[in-house]
């Protein structure tokens, strides 16, 4: 299942995004992504239309960001990300 809230923190700020409005969004891009590696492949065997293949694969990596926490402390500078 995907997550449905991105919790990003910058420093003290707080800022939640609707990662499942987003995710639904870019699923179509994502479908298109792999359908245009397919047809390109079958013309041309370029680097970039052979990485057009893995999108579903992006795809299920993306929904099973659920659960997922991310804390990044550089010089005094705190940024996390948590998928809820």
């Amino acid at each position: 299942m995907p997550a449905f809230v991105l919790v990003l923190r910058f420093g003290g700020w707080i800022v939640p995004l609707p990662w499942f409005l987003l995710w639904l969004v870019l699923l179509p891009f994502g479908i298109l992504a792999w359908l245009t590696g397919v047809v390109a492949s079958l013309f041309t065997d370029r680097w970039i239309f052979r990485a057009l293949l893995q999108a579903p694969r992006a795809l299920y990596v993306i929904t099973t960001l659920s659960g997922m926490r991310c804390d990044i402390t550089s010089s005094g500078r705190r940024f996390a990300a948590a998928w809820i």
